[in-house]
């Protein structure tokens, strides 16, 4: 339900008050708009975010974005791989590596999306 932004709470937020917060964030977020858009694609949110996390993670130019999730939801669609290093990161537990080499392609993990099909969990 947490929804990736910048958010501004005092060091007294107590856990109610943050959960109440992210709630709201949520629904604001999920408009009937954005419902349809998952819908169509046939995306719950969960899959939706983690979809958005690998986008992100795969490059830090946001006009490159929209390509990048075209060519992820085509994959989807077809059943095809999502081969995202973002999720070989993830699979090797190493958030600070660089360059993703053929050796890590092959790691056995549900997070590797070169070996499994569909969206990592």
């Amino acid at each position: 339900m947490f929804i990736p932004n910048t958010y501004e709470f005092y060091w007294n937020t107590d856990a109610k008050s943050f959960f109440d917060r992210m709630k709201k964030e949520h629904k604001q977020f999920w408009s009937k708009a954005r419902d349809e858009k998952a819908n169509t694609l046939g995306l719950n949110h969960e899959e939706i975010s983690t979809l958005a996390s690998i986008v992100e993670e795969e490059s830090n130019k946001c006009d490159e974005r929209p390509r990048i999730a075209g060519v992820y939801i085509n994959r989807l669609k077809r059943n095809m791989p999502l081969q995202a290093y973002p999720t070989i990161k993830f699979a090797l537990g190493d958030f600070g590596i660089k360059r993703i080499l053929t050796k890590d392609l092959v790691i056995k993990s549900p997070y590797n999306t070169y070996k499994n099909y569909g969206l990592p969990p």
